[in-house]
């Protein structure tokens, strides 16, 4: 590729015309790119210039011995300030040689002073550089050119994806990663896997839902992203170590994206298909085609999970691209331990014992809640997805842990059902209630009712534990009904009012 011009070029092409005074205020400054070359004896030309642009001038705007070193300076100041790469000093015209104090300001402002010897015309440097711009212009575009066949012959080759990534990264000399809708790196190399740090960086990214292009900051690097897909956030294209960010690497990484739109939603559509597909198979099951349910999975993708089995519900949307992709990565990654379908507006989940953690793993890293059970075969399935549609819907909402387990509720029977319902707070609340008229009347009406559950509700124990005739006891537990808004006396009340002094302890 052809190099820009730049002070060094030029000063190599004058020869001894050009004299060097000040090398800039860094060993790189005489090697900056120049843009364009101006020629100018105005006081102040900054107006007319542009950053990246070298000046040239013969110093009539300073007559000798009238210029003070603060014009100088001033003058200097602004040229530095406003992003000029040089400048070139023509001084036998009216000075002689170049002044003291322009070299000093130049010197104190870090700006490449050129003192230019002779009377060569300006116009021979001018047409030295625009011919210069314009073969590294020629240049690129032909680079652009054959970069953009490359691309295209990558393209039809059968591993499409992957080859235009690595002719991506050998025409940009960088390194380029792709990442599918779920975060996971794809189509590059991946005998150099990308790190925790950028691959969190990236799913964080592709989370939000955000479209175009943003910068990452990861492992210690900094990486260009973009993002690909129209209808759908189909991946993003990351790229490292790009030094070289003209239009025209910018147009080829557009090809790419543009390639890879098309083959990720062609990837999505099959997608589509394979998930109406599951959601049939779990139709079969659901329905005792267990043969059929299972022939059909493996002429599409591979066994189903061996049971016994862990049957998740998921509250997450069925139709959520980001997780119904991370449950695809999973599945394949996973072959036979892991299937999933989309049932009555909700994502369903079958593990085997050794992918259960992926499962887990997969429901905390996208904050679903989830309500977990198992089957000990296919045949139990109905009844699992409904155990796990019960412990869903009691799940927690903002907790540590998003996941319900079936076996736990059930282990605490329906009063622990209730509980986690807030039953028990209302059942304290109710209570309370015969708490406080005790304290306010002066009886002892909720040890009477709490002694007579306790002895299930038999009125010669606990009348003796309390130490009073049955009678009594009978006359505490009427007013505490009356108190409570309730009957006593029969089942319904009796229940109750046991059901209340349970969930209140819990």
């Amino acid at each position: 590729m052809a190099a820009p011009p730049t002070i060094r070029t030029l000063l190599d092409f004058g020869g001894e015309r050009l004299k060097l005074l000040v090398p800039g205020g860094t060993a790189e400054a005489i090697e900056r790119p120049i843009a364009w070359v101006h020629g100018s004896d105005l006081p102040d030309p900054t107006p007319f210039l542009a950053a990246g642009h070298l000046l040239l001038t013969d110093g009539a705007q300073f007559p000798p011995g009238t210029t003070t070193a603060e014009r100088y300076d001033a003058y200097v100041e602004r040229l530095q300030r406003h992003g000029i790469v040089g400048l070139g000093f023509g001084a036998r015209l009216h000075h002689g040689e170049t002044p003291g104090a322009l070299i000093d300001a130049c010197r104190a402002h870090g700006l490449p002073l050129i003192e230019m010897t002779d009377l060569t015309p300006y116009l021979a440097y001018i047409q030295f550089v625009a011919e210069a711009l314009d073969a590294q212009r020629t240049e690129r575009i032909r680079w652009s050119v054959g970069a953009q066949r490359a691309l295209t012959k990558a393209a039809l080759r059968p591993d499409g994806l992957a080859s235009i990534v690595a002719e991506l990264e050998r025409q940009l000399d960088c390194r380029v990663l792709l990442f599918d809708a779920a975060g996971s790196q794809l189509a590059s190399d991946l005998s150099r896997p990308a790190g925790a740090e950028l691959r969190s960086a990236v799913t964080e990214a592709l989370g939000r839902g955000a479209r175009g292009s943003s910068r990452l900051e990861a492992d210690g690097h900094e990486y260009a992203l973009q993002t690909i897909g129209i209808e759908h956030l189909d991946g993003a294209i990351v790229l490292a170590g790009l030094r070289d960010r003209d239009p025209s690497a910018t147009d080829l990484v557009n090809s790419v994206i543009a390639f890879a739109s098309l083959a990720l939603a062609q990837h999505r559509a099959l997608a589509r298909a394979r998930l109406q597909l599951r959601d049939g198979v779990l139709q079969q099951l659901l329905g005792g085609a267990v043969e059929l349910a299972r022939r059909t999975a493996r002429d599409a993708w591979g066994e189903l999970p061996s049971p016994p089995l862990g049957v998740f519900v998921l509250d997450g949307a069925p139709d959520s691209d980001l997780v119904l992709d991370a449950l695809e990565l999973a599945a394949n990654a996973r072959a036979g331990g892991l299937f999933f379908a989309r049932l009555d507006g909700r994502i369903m989940v079958l593990v085997d014992e050794a992918s259960a953690p992926t499962a887990l793993q997969l429901v905390t890293q996208h904050g679903l809640r989830a309500g977990r059970t198992s089957a000990s075969r296919f045949e139990a399935l109905p009844g699992a997805l409904e155990e796990a549609r019960f412990a869903l819907r009691r799940a927690p909402r903002s907790a540590a842990s998003l996941i319900a387990e079936y076996g736990d509720l059930a282990a605490g029977g329906v009063l622990g059902a209730l509980a986690e319902q807030g039953a028990a707070n209302v059942a304290r609340a109710t209570l309370r209630t015969l708490r406080e008229h005790d304290e306010r009347a002066g009886t002892a009406l909720w040890t009477a009712v709490e002694t007579w559950i306790e002895h299930d509700c038999a009125w010669d124990a606990a009348a003796r534990e309390l130490g009073v005739h049955r009678h009594t006891l009978r006359h505490r537990i009427d007013a505490a009904g009356e108190v409570l808004g309730l009957d006593p006396s029969s089942l319904a009340g009796r229940l109750e009012l046991w059901a209340a002094v349970q969930l209140s302890r819990r």
